[in-house]
Order: structure tokens, then C-alpha cells, then sequence
């Protein structure tokens, strides 16, 4: 969802003013609340001042005086001197209109004014309109309705990015209280917006159960009838039954070493994240002062006080725990209604198939035992705890457990308020989005916790993808605005880990025919593990395999890559879920169906998305010198190209042999069943003519141009050094006009790239580790 008018003008004369006083959610709530820290840093994001007379960069203003378009993010470089530059803000870089003749070829090619072969869904789901066509008369359904913003509506990210840019943000504490109130903002949206669809409702005789609070939806029980008449309303934009929710052998030291989190080095600067018990890394807490907050969302309840939840001074790491349930009210004995509450304790978890599941996730998070949390694991950091730790050991833990099945909006709609930096969703509804459209109302709801900015990382499921062209991946996994994870097979060693194949339950992706031409999976990370957490306070001594184990591996390895990302560049660019989508795509291995050892140089595949996941420290410890990093946010217009120089526009260091990129957008009109606008990511070098001049050319088959996909990516390697290169961002087919978060017609995107020596052979870089299968990978 997003405003359709320009973004300085999308406040209404019915809505509060845009930044309110602030208030609290409820009295209840306020007192819930977690204590503030000690300490209230300052908030550094490269938007800050990003306001000029015009307005705010991207937002209302795409170029300087001089012709250039904006950029936001961090890069770094090596000058010509050979001196390491850093920078984070807001730069320029050039940009240009195609020829008519390059417009030609793109439409030649079916990259422009391409006809997509799908259609949107109808507002009325079609299982549940077969459904409500043979039900009685008199027969009811639950359902859950997602509805239309108001057309002031703009997504909580971009009111927080106008807030940094004028100067009202200055610590973490200013941030949390301008998003609150802007938050505020958005519940009156949400309260205009639903009360004429209540009213209906209740005046043909249906049953209101709930009305989310921050995110466009509500629940309602209706007849056929009834549901006939809801699906014709204006504003009405999806009614999906409720379907229902499932879960989707190695220890915790081999992956976390396969997955290149943890390295086997003891010094201060050849590790990755996590594994020097002295200098504790990246774990989720050191590169700032506040912790990173992982919010794990279940519905087979937690065994919280398990000791691997625990600090190393016997307090609890988990600083939230929210219920969600249905209650009864009063009489009659039918007026049931869904609730979200604290509680200091979850019930302990029995019945169903797996009652540990979502203490086994959790713990795969963050579970930490390595200052002898468990008296039956005594010491410090020894092999035993730590093959029964998590990844996230020093992250807060934020936990949704939704008792039923229906309850799942109702908790997304909770965890909008609370903000956590990332949410691991390892349950999966079947049955409502069968051919992967994205479209059915749990997407929709994940497409706000998106533009709320908050990421979703989701569990492919294990439905198997035994048929070429059948998507199988449950929702709200189709939904653009989430990153899904599948499962590939990690043997019992290390090397297994880095080069397993899929597992065979780990389900397939975008398809062909079914999916929209998206391939939906977006990485994969190993799903079979020893020492899951259990009810009882101790380890299962079974292995156990699923996306719902790989998910939170990667949901671990997010939250260090983002506790290490606002440490090194001083920049909380990274917890916009458009970034570290990303950041997190640059991580796969490229590994495809079929040939997973046969990497492509361009495209994702639909079973491995960008490949195995292999964590990347994006600076000069984790990349092979000669070698550097980039993370650029900008718009480009229909018909424009947007180029980024590498290595700051001057050639390539003479050992370079690396060269990888990865573009991605989000395109809200995906959940309504439009084409989304096509981008093109083309790597090109400086063919010298002389002079100082270059004529740039396309190298071949280093374009990456899929005209359905929300991602792209290129890979080069060979001899590189001496070359000059830069990276073109096309808006091959862009159709937005003031929705995106860029002024007029233009689409937003994030890049990234790094490029680097493989040959890890330098003193300070990942070949300074103990042990050969130590290394970080080549990305070759």
C-alpha cells in the first residue's frame, strides 16, 4: 500500500496532524514496557539533514541543482593513493534517459511494456467462494478482511525517513518516540479507514470479531450471503478463509562455522561474528549499546524458562512475551473476541506434533549456554555449550505465541507496535495461497509489517518440490514484502554444510507458471540439527530437519549482520527490511536445481533463491584485500539509467577477481495483483578511448533482466585489476508515479555489491584463520 499523491501533500484534513503528541498504547502497556537503557546513544542513519529546499531527498526531491540523482547509503573504496575511504550520507551519481533505440530493444526483448500471464485475484478468495456456494443457508464463516487505505496513508518507514531528514531524530530514544507518534497517525488511518466497513458489516448482520490496531484488516464471522454483499463494498480489497497453521543433524558449532558466522580464529580481527569468547564479536549486543530485538512469532507456545534464555547473570534474555487468544466477554455466551497481552510467564507448551517447536527456533536464535548458564554444562565457552547455543547469543528476544489459528493477523498486527528489528516466522499457513500469488490477506498483512518497516523472514515449508511446476510455498511466503528461506541438506560436516544440496522436503518456489515469474525463495541455509531446545529444560537427543530449523539460522545471522552494520558504518540504514534484504541476498552462494556447485552469474533459482548462506563481515577483516563494499538506496525513473561507480570510479586494485551485485525493490501493487515495474541491473566496463574517456559497454551475459523478478543480480570473475567498471540500474518498465518513496515516476531500489581478491592470502582479511576449512569461501 501507498499514497498516490505527492508525498508532501498526502496528510488529509480528516487524519491527525502528521507528527502528534506523543501518547501511549494503553496504560496497561506503558507499564509493560521494557526500561529504557542506561545509556541513549545517538541515532546515525545516512538521511540525517537529507532535507533540502525542496524537501526531503528521494522522497520529494530525486536531483541536485547540477542534474544528478540522490543516493543514501554507505560504500567504501580505495582511492587512487591506495588510501581505504569510507563515506555514509547522501551522494550523487549520474543518471541518463535511453534512446529511443535502447527503448526499442527493451520492448524487442519483452523488457518493456511486457504482458504479464497472470491475473489478479478476486476480492472474495475462490476456495472460499466454492465454499460459501455449497454451504446451508445458515452456515457461518470466519474470515479475515484486508481493506483499502486511506488516501492519506503512507507507509511508517517513509514518515520516519521525512522525520530523520528534518532533523527531528538525534538518539535511539528520539527515534522510538517519533515513530509512536507517527505510529498514532497511522491507527487513525486504520480507524477511518475500517469504521465504514464495520458499519456494513454489522448493518447486514454479520459478527466483528477484531479490528487490528496498525495494519489495514480485520476478522468478521459471516454467512455466504453476508460475504457476497462484503466482497462488493468499496475499499473491500481480499476475504480469505482462515486456513491453518503447521511447523515446518548438526550441531550448533559446525553450522554456525559452515554458515561462516562463527570462523575457527582467536584474534580480535579474523573472525566474522561470533565465535571469540573475549572480544565477543557481533552477538547482537556489542557494536551497540542497545540490544538488537529478535521477535520469534509461534503458536506452540515457548518453554521460556529454559536456561539457554538466560544472561551470564542469571536474568532472562527475553524482554517480551505476548499472548495471543480468544476470550469471552460478558453475555451472551457466543461473544468471543481475539486479544494480545504481556504475560511473565508462557504456559508450558504440550499436545500437538512438536510441542518444543517454538522453543527449539527461539533457541536456534539466540540460545546461549557459554557462561555456564546450565549447571549441567558447567564451564565457559566450552564445545559442549556452545554445540547447544544459538547464533544471536546477546540479542532480546521477543516472543508472540498465537494459541489458534486465526490469530496470526491479530499478533502481526501486534508485533506492528512493538517494533522488533527482525521477526523469525517459522509457521506457515496452508491452504489460502495455493499458486503463490501473494495476494491473500496474510500477505497483505506482511506487506505491512514491511512498510512499517519491519522484516519477515519465512520458513519455505516442507512441502516437497518434487514437481517442476508446482509453487509450494505456503503463505504469507509469496508476499513481496518477505524473505523466505528454504533448507538444504548439512550432512554431519562442516563442508556438507557449504555445499549440501536442497533436502528434499524443502519446498519449491516460483515457478513458470505458478508464482508470478518471482522464484519467492530467497536463500537457503542448512535444516537438519542436533541439541533443539526442549520442554523439559534440556537438548533432544534426535535430529531433527525443516526451513522452520534453517529460518531462524538465518534470522540469528540478520541480526549480527545488523548489529555488526550500525557498529562499523555507523549507520542504521540496515534496519530498513529493503536493506537487509540485500545485504542478505549478496550472502547466497549462487548455487542452482540441479548443478548446486555450478554457479550462475546472474538470475536466483527457485529452490536455493541466491544460493546456500554464507555470511559475509562487509568490510576490510571480512573481504579479501584488495576488496570493498557498497549499499546505495535511490529511484530511478521510466526509461533512465542510474549508474554506480565501483571502487569509487577508479580502476580495479591489481589483484582483483571478484565483482558481485544485487538490486532489489519493493512494489506494493504486487498484493493487488498488478505488474510490478521492471528494473534491470547491468554490469559495464570503461572500454578507454583516451583522454580520460570511456565508452561503456554491457559485458556479455552480465545482465541480470528478468522482467517478473523483485530482485536481480550479477557475477563476474577473472582478471580484473587495472579495469574500471560501474553498475547500471535501468528502469526498464517503471509505472509508479508517487508511491514508492520517490518523487513522481520513479521506483525505489537498494543495491549492494562488493568485489575482492579470492585468493585469501592477506594477513588481516579471512586467510588469517586457524584451520583450512576455516576460510571464508571464494565467491568464485
Amino acid at each position: 500500500m501507498a499514497c498516490a499523491l505527492p508525498l508532501l501533500s498526502c496528510e488529509s484534513d480528516q487524519t491527525a496532524p502528521s507528527r502528534p503528541e506523543l501518547r501511549v498504547h494503553t496504560a496497561q502497556e506503558a507499564a509493560e514496557a521494557p526500561a529504557p537503557a542506561e545509556e541513549d546513544p545517538p541515532y546515525r542513519h545516512p538521511l540525517l539533514d537529507g532535507f533540502t529546499g525542496q524537501g526531503v531527498v528521494l522522497q520529494d526531491v530525486l536531483d541536485d541543482p547540477m542534474g544528478r540523482r540522490y543516493t543514501v547509503g554507505e560504500q567504501a573504496y580505495t582511492d587512487e593513493a591506495g588510501n581505504r575511504v569510507v563515506t555514509s550520507g547522501i551522494d550523487t551519481v549520474e543518471y541518463v534517459e535511453l534512446t529511443d533505440a535502447e527503448k526499442d530493444e527493451l520492448v524487442r526483448t519483452g523488457q518493456r511494456g511486457y504482458e504479464r500471464h497472470y491475473r489478479s485475484s478476486p476480492v472474495l478468495s475462490e476456495t472460499l467462494a466454492a465454499e460459501a456456494l455449497r454451504a446451508a443457508p445458515d452456515a457461518t464463516f470466519i474470515v479475515h478482511v484486508n481493506y483499502d487505505p486511506p488516501a492519506s496513508y503512507r507507509p511508517l518507514t517513509y514518515r520516519m525517513e521525512e522525520a530523520l531528514a528534518l532533523g527531528e531524530v538525534f538518539t535511539e530514544s528520539d527515534y522510538a518516540e517519533s515513530r509512536l507518534a507517527n505510529l498514532r497517525v497511522q491507527q487513525e488511518e486504520v480507524r477511518q479507514a475500517s469504521a465504514p466497513i464495520v458499519a456494513f458489516i454489522e448493518g447486514i448482520g454479520g459478527k466483528v470479531e477484531d479490528v487490528c490496531r496498525n495494519i489495514f484488516c480485520l476478522d468478521a464471522t459471516l454467512t455466504a450471503d453476508q460475504l457476497t454483499q462484503l466482497s462488493r463494498f468499496p475499499g473491500v480489497a481480499r476475504i480469505n478463509e482462515l486456513g491453518h497453521l503447521r511447523n515446518n543433524l548438526l550441531d550448533g558449532i559446525t553450522i554456525a562455522q559452515g554458515t561462516q558466522m562463527e570462523t575457527a580464529g582467536g584474534g580480535n580481527f579474523n573472525v566474522q561474528f561470533t565465535d571469540n569468547a573475549s572480544s565477543a564479536q557481533y552477538y547482537g549486543n556489542k557494536g551497540y549499546p542497545l540490544r538488537i530485538k529478535v521477535g520469534v512469532l509461534e503458536h506452540s507456545g515457548f518453554r521460556d524458562e529454559h536456561p539457554g534464555f538466560k544472561d551470564s547473570a542469571g536474568g532472562s534474555r527475553i524482554q517480551l512475551r505476548r499472548s495471543c487468544y480468544w476470550y469471552h466477554s460478558g453475555f451472551p455466551w457466543y461473544n468471543w473476541y481475539q486479544k494480545c497481552e504481556s504475560i511473565s510467564n508462557f504456559p508450558d507448551p504440550s499436545g500437538g506434533l512438536y510441542p518444543s517447536h517454538g522453543t527449539s527456533v527461539a533457541g536456534i536464535v539466540a540460545g546461549d549456554l557459554t557462561a555456564g548458564q546450565d549447571p549441567n554444562w558447567p564451564g565457559t565457552y566450552t564445545t559442549d555449550q556452545r554445540n547447544r547455543s544459538g547464533h544471536a547469543r546477546r540479542a532480546a528476544l521477543y516472543l508472540w505465541n498465537a494459541q489458534d489459528d486465526d490469530l496470526i493477523d491479530n499478533a502481526l498486527d501486534d508485533i506492528a507496535y512493538y517494533n522488533p528489528h527482525i521477526v523469525n516466522m517459522s509457521i506457515e499457513y496452508t491452504g489460502i495461497d495455493s499458486q503463490c500469488t501473494g495476494e491473500d490477506s496474510l500477505s497483505r498483512d506482511a506487506n505491512d509489517l514491511y512498510e512499517g518497516g519491519i522484516p519477515l523472514l519465512f520458513a519455505a515449508g516442507n512441502n516437497w518440490h518434487d514437481d517442476a511446476d508446482d509453487c509450494r510455498v505456503d503463505s504469507p511466503g509469496s508476499a513481496i514484502g518477505v524473505f523466505v528461506i528454504a533448507n538444504h541438506r548439512g550432512g554431519d560436516t562442516e563442508w556438507e554444510v557449504r555445499h549440501g544440496d536442497t533436502h528434499l522436503t524443502s519446498s519449491r518456489g516460483g515457478t513458470n507458471i505458478e508464482g508470478k515469474g518471482r522464484t519467492v525463495v530467497d536463500i537457503s541455509a542448512p535444516g537438519c540439527r542436533l541439541h533443539l531446545y526442549d520442554i523439559s529444560d534440556g537438548y533432544q537427543t534426535i535430529e531433527r530437519c525443516g526451513t522452520s530449523f534453517a529460518t531462524p539460522t538465518v534470522t540469528a545471522g540478520a541480526a549480527l549482520h545488523m548489529d555488526f552494520y550500525k557498529h562499523r558504518y555507523n549507520s542504521s540504514a540496515v534496519e530498513d527490511p529493503g536493506v537487509l534484504y540485500t545485504h542478505l541476498l549478496l550472502m547466497g552462494d549462487r548455487a542452482e536445481e540441479g548443478t548446486p556447485n555450478n554457479q550462475p552469474d546472474s538470475d536466483f533459482d527457485s529452490l536455493y533463491g541466491a544460493g546456500r548462506f554464507k555470511m559475509r563481515r562487509l568490510d576490510e577483516y571480512g573481504i579479501d584485500s584488495p576488496g570493498d563494499f557498497g549499499s546505495q538506496t535511490s529511484c530511478v525513473a521510466d526509461g533512465y539509467t542510474v549508474y554506480y561507480p565501483i571502487n569509487g570510479g577508479a580502476a580495479l586494485p591489481a589483484a582483483t577477481d571478484v565483482i558481485k551485485a544485487v538490486l532489489f525493490w519493493y512494489d506494493y501493487r504486487h498484493e493487488n495483483g498488478t505488474a510490478i515495474d521492471n528494473l534491470n541491473l547491468n554490469l559495464q566496463e570503461c572500454v578507454n578511448i583516451g583522454g580520460g574517456l570511456c565508452i561503456w559497454q554491457t559485458l556479455n551475459l552480465l545482465r541480470s533482466v528478468s522482467p517478473t523478478e523483485e530482485k536481480e543480480r550479477v557475477f563476474l570473475s577473472g582478471a580484473l585489476g587495472g579495469r574500471k567498471f560501474r553498475l547500471a540500474v535501468t528502469g526498464a518498465d517503471v509505472t509508479s508515479y508517487n508511491e514508492a518513496g520517490c518523487s513522481g515516476n520513479a521506483m525505489r531500489f537498494h543495491l549492494a555489491w562488493l568485489y575482492e581478491d579470492s585468493a585469501r592470502d592477506d594477513s588481516s582479511d579471512p586467510s588469517d584463520l586457524i584451520g583450512p576449512s576455516a576460510n571464508i569461501d571464494p565467491e568464485q
